[in-house]
Formats: structure tokens, sequence, C-alpha cells
């Protein structure tokens, strides 16, 4: 069912979300889970510190299957029906992902996996279509040597070209619609230069829309005052070496500027472009790394779970623990005296790091701007997709050059399972 349809016929399908979610923080009744199932990762991303761990030993006693089926049943059966697939890399546990696909369908829920793509074969391809999983977020910070540099990785700019069309063949040839490929990208001073040439290349690549996200980071002395009875947080996202990832007061404005930019060259463009993670930040918060938004739902009506079975505080507080879904039933464990002890700690302003929390723009909108954001910037961005599937094949974008990409014809970007394989393995350890 189209926006518009639901604006005329059912406005209650627009309104209701975010009244739901009001009701479900104040009553702490969770509907989504974040499902970690690995913390390893084999990219070496200058934006992120996972990678970083140390990998034999987070692997040890990762779920398996059957475990995660038994964890899935049950959380089923307390009302959650989406869920984020999560990592590290998800690629990483394909022995899990996959059966875990198919289950989930079973129980009819939405799912959503962002990847790094290291990894993802026809098999895996097959798997995320013919289940419809609803959303890939494939992580694209960059246009050639650039999405090399900040991924970490020699080859991730070829990456990308040979999974769209892998997906998108398979996808049309199954006559299916889902997974929506969204390019993915996340703001820092390593890309501001040419951020806005990320949906021109989206388009040609064959993605479904392009998501504007920003970095997020925490330093020692945020983290070390946030202690949670003794216990230190381990964020992913984390200062290196002194060397903030955050852009300076220049790179700021240019930011906004460019955003603007960006929404007015692709309002009638066949791509949907996502700014409102960035439209939310001003510049001195992007600047500072810090957020707008003071009350968390996550804790709420999120359930994160880490690769060991634990119902931890959210994706970005993993190591405080409320309890294992192995062990105890959702029931027990959830909003528990761990976690209200949280909540208590949480809501007094003793966790400075929740105002550094990057997660929250994305999914801590207050009422208001829930509300804007389901209809009012749905809405508008639906007239504009609408024009331009009027318009098709009249759109020229002259901010993108198209000889940013190599002529298929000399095998840099032509797609076939040897090379999806062969990317993938060489980096997954």
């Amino acid at each position: 069912m189209s926006f518009l349809h639901k604006l005329f016929e059912r406005p209650h399908l627009i309104l209701g979300a975010p009244i739901k979610r009001q009701l479900d923080f104040y009553k702490v009744r969770p509907d989504l889970a974040t499902l970690f199932l690995t913390f390893r990762c084999n990219s070496k991303c200058t934006t992120c510190t996972f990678w970083t761990r140390d990998k034999k030993e987070l692997q040890t006693d990762e779920l398996s299957f059957e475990q995660w089926k038994k964890i899935t049943n049950d959380l089923h059966k307390n009302g959650i029906r989406n869920t984020e697939l999560f990592g590290g890399n998800v690629l990483l546990r394909k022995d899990v992902l996959i059966p875990l696909l198919y289950h989930l369908q079973t129980l009819g829920w939405k799912v959503t996996i962002p990847t790094n793509q290291i990894g993802l074969d026809p098999r895996t391809i097959k798997a995320l279509v013919d289940t419809e999983v609803s959303t890939l977020y494939i992580s694209t910070d960059g246009i050639d040597e650039y999405q090399n540099e900040i991924r970490g990785f020699k080859g991730a700019d070829n990456l990308n070209a040979k999974v769209v069309r892998a997906i998108r063949d398979y996808r049309d040839k199954s006559g299916r619609k889902y997974p929506k490929l969204v390019c993915n990208t996340t703001i820092s001073k390593y890309n501001v230069d040419i951020m806005e040439k990320i949906p021109g290349f989206a388009l040609e690549m064959g993605f479904d829309s392009v998501a504007y996200e920003y970095a997020g980071e925490m330093d020692d002395e945020v983290i070390s005052n946030s202690l949670i009875d003794g216990l230190k947080p381990t964020p992913m996202f984390v200062q290196q070496n002194g060397q903030s990832i955050l852009a300076s007061k220049e790179q700021a404005k240019e930011i906004k500027r460019k955003i603007k930019l960006v929404k007015r060259q692709y309002r009638y463009a066949p791509i949907e472009v996502e700014t409102e993670n960035i439209d939310d930040l001003s510049e001195k918060q992007l600047h500072r790394g810090t957020i707008p938004h003071k009350k968390c739902y996550v804790e709420r009506v999120e359930v994160t779970v880490d690769p060991y079975g634990n119902v931890v505080s959210c994706p970005v507080i993993h190591n405080n623990k409320y309890g294992n879904l192995l062990k105890d039933d959702f029931k027990t464990i959830w909003n528990n005296e761990n976690h209200q002890r949280f909540r208590q700690l949480q809501n007094c302003g003793d966790l400075p790091m929740c105002k550094h929390c990057i997660l929250g723009v994305v999914r801590n909108p207050s009422f208001f701007r829930s509300l804007k954001r389901n209809f009012m910037e749905s809405g508008v961005n639906a007239f504009y997709r609408f024009i331009a599937s009027k318009k098709k094949g009249k759109f020229n974008s002259n901010h993108w050059d198209k000889n940013h990409l190599m002529d298929s014809s000399n095998g840099r970007h032509e797609v076939n399972d040897e090379s999806l394989l062969t990317v993938g393995e060489s980096h997954e350890s």
C-alpha cells in the first residue's frame, strides 16, 4: 500500500505508528529485537573499532541455529515481530543466518540486515531474496579509493557493484521486490569531499535508496564517566589514538550545504534519498559528536541480544547484561531489577555517553519529530517519487561523473558466482 493511499484511505496506519511507539515506551513493551549473531568483523573501518577485538575470543560460545531458534520463538511469544540481524559481520555466521532467515519467515517477522558484504555468496543471496528480507543496508561510505580507505581493504569499491547487481538479478528472476537495497552512507571527516556524489553512484549501481547517517564517536573520558555500578561500557565507536573522525567546524557547514544540494538535485530522481539523520543534527552537534534527543526509546521498546544469548542494555552498551535467554524466559528477564537500575542511571543523567550515542538520532526521535518523519516527510517524498515515476528516463544528474564507473567489459564490475566468493572468502577470518 502506497503512502498516498494510506494518507487518504487509512490515515491511522501512518498516525498510529508514532502513537503506538509512545504507548510502548511508557509500558516498556518491545516490538523489535536487535540480534547480534556475532561480534566478529572482517572489515577494518576507520569509523569503527569492533574489528580490533580478539576474534577467537569473541567466537567462543557463539550460539548455534537451534539456540537462536529457541530464543526467537520465546521472543515471538512475547510480541516481537521485527528484527535487525546485526554484527560484526553477520555473514561470518552463515551457518546460523541462512536457516534463521527461513525460520523467521515462518514466524512472519520483518527482517532488516546491515552488511559490509564480505562473504555474500549466491547461496546467501538466494536466502535473502527467497525469505523476502525487508531491507539490506549495504555499507557504502565512498566511491573508488574512498571506499577502500574507509572500509579498510582493497576491493571494497568493486564489491558494491558485484553484490547489488547479483541481488537485483536474482530478485528480478524471482519476481520479488525485496530485499530493498539501501546504499547506507556514514558521513565522517573522511568522506565529506565526495558525499554529494553518492546518490548518483547509487542510481547507476541499481540501489533502491540512499540513507545518509553520521559517524558516532565516544572518547575514553566520556566512557569512564558512564560506569554502571562499576562496569565500564565497551561501545563500538571509540576514539582511536586521540584522533577524531568527526567533522571539523568547516566540514560541518559543508555537510549541511551538501545535504541541501543533494535533496534539491535528487528530488525527482528515481531513487529515494534519506537525509533525516543528518537533518536532525546541528552544525555544532556534527562537530562535537552530540545528539539532540534526551529520551531513550531503545532500552524500553527494543530487545538487544548478544551472540551468547544475553539480553543487554542496548546495541551500544552491550556488556551490561540483564539475563540469558537460554537459562530464563524473556518475561523473567525483561524489565527486571538490573534493567530498571540501568534506566534509573540513564534517567538521572549518570551516563554521559548517551549524549554522544549516534544510535539515538536514528531511533530516538521525539513524538512530534516521529510524526513529522512518518507524516510530513514521508508524504513529501512519496509525492516526489510519484512525479519521478512520471518522468522516468528524463532524469539526468550533472553531479555524478559516470567516468567513476569502469566499463563492464574490462571485468571490473563483472558479476559471477566466482567473483563474489573470491572477494568474500579472501577477507573471511
